[in-house]
């Protein structure tokens, strides 16, 4: 979070993970991040078929913030099912 809201200069970070994935929940939720939606079949899982997702985000003037997030812990936690994405930068030029 230091760097997305400190030196990227972003003004708010989203998140999604599988609905079934309680330990990203806990994750997302203990960095102080609201879940914004609950997506009804609209994931696809090659062993499980259509499953839920939950997007989750936080604003730099929520407070919370503050929060620093690890991605080195958070990746080992959560495996592929979650991306993190910024909103509020520039589009990549190519």
């Amino acid at each position: 979070m230091d760097s997305a809201f400190g030196s990227l200069g972003v003004r708010r970070v989203t998140a999604t993970c599988n609905a079934d994935n309680p330990a990203s929940v806990r994750i997302l939720e203990g960095l102080g991040m609201r879940r914004e939606q609950h997506g009804v079949a609209d994931s696809w899982h090659d062993e499980l078929g259509w499953i839920d997702g939950f997007q989750y985000a936080i604003l730099k003037r929520s407070g919370l913030a503050d929060r620093q997030m690890m991605p080195s812990a958070l990746a080992e936690v959560l495996g592929e099912n979650y991306e993190v994405g910024c909103e509020g930068l520039e589009p990549p030029t190519r």
